[in-house]
């Protein structure tokens, strides 16, 4: 009963912490159908073994939709819940709004143990938003508090939205995984249906 209800209590934390259609992307359930991909799994589950989040380490998952960076941030998110750490997951879309909301958001993510931010993208040009971004990365920098990116953009474009400030608090401890060689899962089950259908 007691292992029953230590469960329950972290999946009631996992569905806080993730969208709901998030809720059941793991690391056990990931399947890295291409070389780069096996080695972002892998680079993941390092990750959440050695609890890399609680001394500062990053992760930057780049590649095209599609791809599994959504799952693979995600699934570190869930796993290091498990373990007992206070997680967050937001999409980068999700931190706009009003000046106010902005900063809220920003202060509410700044002491959170592991948080991901999901695609990270060209519409962050926003100064408000990089400035408080900027004033984010530099407290978890000095806290030693792990983040974990995705983006579409190449490791190069993401680095200049970025900004040189926040780059260079990024980059000493920001292992970068580049997706170059899959297919997006959506393209993959399209041709599973063709295939079904004989097309």
């Amino acid at each position: 009963m007691e292992r029953y209800q230590a469960q329950v209590r972290i999946q009631n934390r996992v569905m806080n912490a993730l969208p709901k259609n998030f809720w059941d992307r793991t690391l056990h359930n990931f399947e890295p159908v291409s070389q780069d991909l096996k080695i972002a799994w892998e680079t993941a589950a390092k990750y959440v073994a050695k609890k890399a989040w609680q001394i500062g380490i990053n992760i930057l998952f780049c590649g095209g939709y599609g791809t599994g960076k959504t799952h693979l941030a995600a699934g570190v998110v869930s796993e290091a819940i498990a373990k007992g750490s206070v997680g967050a997951f937001v999409t980068s879309t999700s931190l706009s709004g009003s000046i106010q909301e902005i900063t809220q958001k920003f202060k509410e993510l700044r002491s959170v143990e592991l948080l991901a931010i999901d695609d990270v993208a060209g519409e962050q040009e926003h100064k408000i938003i990089m400035q408080q971004m900027f004033e984010m990365i530099n407290y978890r920098y000095e806290a030693e508090l792990g983040v974990v990116f995705t983006t579409n953009l190449a490791p190069r474009d993401f680095k200049d939205l970025m900004g040189e400030r926040i780059w260079d608090r990024l980059a000493e401890r920001t292992f970068i995984c580049w997706i170059q060689d899959a297919k997006s899962y959506r393209e993959r089950r399209r041709e599973g249906y063709e295939e079904f259908m004989g097309l």
